[in-house]
């Protein structure tokens, strides 16, 4: 078993049956069967940034929101953040209710 630094899984490798890999060779192709579309979201330079910007760019700007994105050129791990603000007169207007989803949102941090 190996286990490595960063994520703490345990897993194993194995090399296949060269008898499955044979039968995988040796089947059809399905007629009308395709890859999927490219996914524009997924990256294809995983090279690090040398040169960051100085202030993250304006990625996208809607009408109550603003998300920036900047590189990581220091630690080379993949990460993300994202916050939330939600702000309701439902709940800002009665004091037991603000309580409450101060809790909530408590709770579902830890």
């Amino acid at each position: 078993m190996k286990i490595p630094k960063l994520t703490l899984v345990n897993y194993k490798t194995s090399k296949l049956d060269e008898h499955f890999l044979d039968e995988l060779r040796q089947m059809d192709v399905i007629e009308g069967l395709e890859y999927p579309k490219a996914n524009p979201f997924v990256p294809t330079n995983l090279d690090l940034i040398q040169d960051p910007a100085v202030s993250p760019p304006k990625t996208i700007k809607g009408h109550t929101s603003v998300i920036y994105s900047q590189v990581d050129t220091e630690l080379s791990i993949p990460r993300g953040s994202v916050s939330f603000s939600f702000i309701s007169p439902a709940i800002n207007r009665n004091p037991r209710k603000y309580l409450l989803a101060k809790l909530f949102v408590k709770a579902k941090k830890e």
